[in-house]
């Protein structure tokens, strides 16, 4: 009996692992998309609109997906494989270099807000002894051995499946004190306007999967599905299991995210709050690394001190007084959209005029 097996050369064992760090970074962009997106919906959008925000939250996420439709377009007309090649191609190494620092930027921002709910979680939710500085200091000593790119990527790999077990028991939870009019009124409390305005910018993190290339074509258009799906339909069960009136009485950071978990059984609102600081904590590592990534990207270089260095600009964040760093975020945040959606608006055009001009030539 003769066994055969099959010898990769050194160029199709490169491509393996390279298909494989892209795969792990994607679980990684993943659970962070979805660390965000929640962050901002229970902080924000649930005191606001109370039983409106499930259709809500979808509806703050509509204009990132249309930009990302419109991106996806942009790069199967200049058949290029990521934003920033595409940029480049069409607006010069000025325009590449100024998306991929403007998502640096964008993805700082959001690494601060995730920054101010964990630590303010621990000082004001929890009742960690401490001020927010020292609680900031303590967990960025605790993020640096996280910004290796591979440990990260795969170590979140690792504890994607735990995650998930933990939010499917608290999913089980809520879903047993569900009830059908916890969706009404459908307007929630009527200020829908100010609930819009605060969540228009959160769903800038559909395209930073557009900063890379992509494994397959399949992954490309399916990316943003699982991170939609999992975080509006969370909302949903928030909204079917706890009435409107008190979802719209807890306006503070601390209290909106321990309201999700205050009413669930002894056991599972402890592993919940946990949920949530380790999915804070892990996007922030993620937007320390990412960050730094996207503002090296146009250099092709590494610098090993930069993620260090951001992850040090998100402790000192927390040096002014909680609530006025709470308010700047949400003045900043609704605007993180705007910039990629600039981009997201030339790009197809720009594409679409080139393609004309091979035509005719």
């Amino acid at each position: 009996m003769r066994t055969i097996s099959k010898v990769h050369t050194p160029e199709e064992r490169l491509a393996q692992r390279q298909a494989a760090q892209l795969c792990a970074w994607r679980s990684l962009w993943r659970m962070a998309a979805c660390a965000s997106i929640l962050r901002t919906a229970v902080t924000r959008l649930l005191p606001l609109c109370g039983a409106a925000a499930w259709w809500m939250t979808a509806t703050c996420l509509a204009p990132g997906l249309v930009c990302y439709g419109l991106c996806c377009l942009a790069l199967r007309l200049t058949r290029t494989q990521s934003l920033p090649e595409c940029a480049r191609l069409l607006l010069g190494r000025t325009g590449g270099t100024a998306l991929s620092l403007l998502c640096g930027a964008v993805v700082a921002v959001d690494g601060v807000s995730s920054m101010t709910a964990l630590v303010t979680l621990f000082t004001q939710g929890i009742g960690a002894r401490g001020t927010q500085l020292t609680m900031a200091v303590l967990t960025g000593l605790l993020l640096l051995p996280c910004l290796q790119q591979d440990g990260l990527t795969f170590g979140v790999r690792f504890l994607s499946r735990l995650m998930l077990a933990l939010l499917g028991m608290a999913a089980v939870n809520l879903l047993l004190m569900a009830r059908p009019d916890g969706v009404f009124p459908w307007q929630g409390s009527g200020a829908l306007a100010a609930a819009a305005r605060q969540g228009a910018g959160m769903g800038w993190v559909f395209l930073l999967p557009l900063m890379r290339p992509a494994p397959s074509v399949r992954a490309r258009l399916t990316d943003p599905v699982a991170p939609l799906l999992m975080c509006v339909g969370c909302i949903l069960l928030l909204n079917l299991a706890l009435p409107h009136e008190l979802l719209t009485s807890h306006a503070g950071l601390a209290d909106s995210m321990l309201l999700t978990v205050s009413f669930l059984a002894p056991m599972l609102d402890l592993t919940t709050v946990c949920l949530w600081m380790l999915g804070l904590f892990l996007h922030a590592a993620f937007a320390a690394r990412q960050g730094a990534d996207c503002l090296l990207q146009p250099w092709g270089r590494e610098a090993a001190f930069l993620p260090y260095a951001l992850t040090a600009l998100l402790v000192l964040s927390q040096a002014w007084r909680v609530g006025e760093t709470w308010r700047l975020l949400g003045l900043l945040s609704p605007w993180l959209l705007v910039p990629l959606a600039l981009s997201a608006a030339v790009l197809p055009a720009a594409g679409a005029i080139r393609c004309l001009r091979r035509k005719r030539t």
